[in-house]
């Protein structure tokens, strides 16, 4: 009986048990791909397990009648189990301007149909060209900072390169 309980404590540390990954989206439909596998979410909850410890991620949506694909890692060498959140409202064009909008006094001047976003860094900034006639043409500088975007610089401001932001962000900033 001694030898059989040793077995079965072996066998049970032995067998890989499964990781899980929970994911989250506020919008749907969604294309997951973690690592090989491909997964349609057409539901906002998803319940995946799988077997090794690390994973690459892709996620693809359509914001604003635009793809946007979000990326990462998915690590299990801490545990079992890993929460991914999609929060693709964060990319639609009327989040952004309301942060924007935020960083003026009264009423804002501007609406979503006036600006035009590129987003870069995996979609963790964004640069925004405004065009309307009450201010003319003016840049801003976003970057998500826990789960919103912050104004960085800009719109009534002159905005200064020259290694302050992220390589990419400067070229997006220079070709506006």
């Amino acid at each position: 009986l001694l030898l059989l309980t040793l077995v079965g404590v072996g066998v049970y540390f032995a067998v890989p048990r499964g990781n899980k990954v929970e994911v989250y989206s506020d919008t749907v439909p969604v294309e997951l791909e973690i690592g090989d596998n491909k997964y349609s979410m057409d539901n906002k909850q998803l319940v995946i397990s799988l077997g090794e410890n690390s994973y690459q991620y892709r996620a693809s949506a359509l914001v604003d009648g635009k793809e946007v694909v979000l990326g990462g890692d998915i690590s299990f060498a801490n545990s079992k189990k890993q929460i991914l959140r999609l929060n693709y409202s964060l990319y639609s064009k009327q989040a952004v301007t309301n942060a924007l909008c935020e960083t003026f006094s009264g009423s804002c001047p501007f609406s979503s149909k006036n600006i035009n976003i590129t987003y870069l860094e995996n979609h963790q900034w964004a640069v925004v060209v405004i065009d309307t006639p009450s201010l003319g043409r003016a840049k801003a500088v976003l970057q998500t900072i826990d789960g919103r975007w912050e104004v960085s610089d800009g719109p009534a401001t002159n905005i200064e390169t020259g290694g302050y932001y992220p390589g990419s962000v400067e070229e997006a900033l220079n070709e506006v």
